[in-house]
């Protein structure tokens, strides 16, 4: 028994170095910026706008939201479902400011649509997602803070847990049957951060309080009334401008060795596979809430069989 423990201590050890690795060498807003707003006061006074690019055809069956579309995974989603117009007509992107259309991906057949609105107030944020996500089948949120060891731990909250549940709630009043959020390995919102350990990580990434997080965004959605929630709970993400080249060299090391929930996530096989489920929930009419972690994770990367290595946007 002292044997395991002391095995799971060393695995959480390495995890741990890897994700602060990630953290320490990430050119992050600092705590006080909200998305690439430099002082969220100034934005408060932002109104609602959208501006939409049309595809030549839409041809698609399903239509996507996006919330974190400027992230690195959440761009990776959008670059995937631009991919697939046999599959997808529409997306739907919401965020603080609009992405210029020269660095919108190619998305012959997809119509994208961006909506702008004010990230200080998640009111208004539940309000957008209820009058303007009508008929959007898929939720995608992607949104989070790069490096959470420099935000504080109310920062952390209203980017992991209060916006994500505003926007799904008005979603769900939209009619919008799936969600997909990115998660975190190990998320659990019964986590103690009152805890030694918990104290000394504060906001660290894979600290309790950040898994304590995930895991109540992850209940928030499954309580919000969706027909089928997809919590994807990654370890180490490989292939983000943050990666460090050490981090990106190591991990398939210590994927040899580490259980399959700490292996690494390549950033654009993780939005496939995230696109993938989600096709698959709407086209079954699922009716199911689920997290996939580690090697149930891992299994559904080798399930894809498109987009598979898109790389940056």
């Amino acid at each position: 028994c002292r044997l395991t423990s002391m095995l799971s201590g060393f695995v959480r050890l390495c995890l741990c170095f890897a994700l602060l690795l990630q953290c320490s060498q990430s050119a992050s807003p600092s705590p006080t910026k909200l998305g690439n707003c430099e002082n969220p006061g100034s934005c408060a006074d932002m109104s609602v706008a959208s501006a939409a690019q049309s595809a030549t055809s839409s041809s698609g069956t399903f239509a996507a939201a996006v919330l974190g579309a400027t992230g690195a995974v959440g761009s990776q989603v959008l670059k995937v479902i631009c991919s697939r117009p046999q599959q997808w007509s529409r997306v739907v992107l919401v965020s603080r400011r609009e992405i210029p259309s020269e660095a919108l991906p190619v998305h012959d057949g997809v119509e994208i649509v961006q909506l702008t609105t004010n990230m200080n107030d998640e009111a208004e944020l539940q309000e957008l997602a209820a009058t303007e996500l009508s008929g959007v089948d898929a939720l995608f949120i992607t949104m989070g803070v790069g490096a959470p060891s420099k935000a504080t731990p109310e920062y952390l909250e209203r980017v992991d847990v209060t916006l994500p549940t505003a926007f799904a709630t008005g979603a769900r009043h939209a009619g919008v049957k799936y969600a997909a959020l990115l998660s975190a390995v190990d998320a659990d919102a019964t986590a103690n951060t009152d805890s030694v350990v918990g104290k000394l990580m504060g906001t660290s990434a894979g600290g309790p309080l950040c898994v304590k997080l995930k895991g109540t965004v992850e209940e928030n959605l499954k309580n919000i009334g969706f027909d089928s929630v997809s919590a994807f709970r990654p370890a180490v993400l490989i292939g983000t401008p943050r990666t460090p080249k050490l981090t990106a060299w190591l991990q398939p090391y210590l994927d040899m060795i580490l259980p399959a929930k700490f292996h690494g996530s390549d950033i654009s096989t993780l939005a496939s596979a995230m696109v993938h489920d989600a096709e698959h929930a709407l086209a079954s009419n699922r009716q199911q809430h689920q997290h996939l972690e580690g090697e149930e994770l891992h299994s559904l990367y080798r399930e894809v069989t498109f987009a598979k290595g898109l790389g940056e946007v």
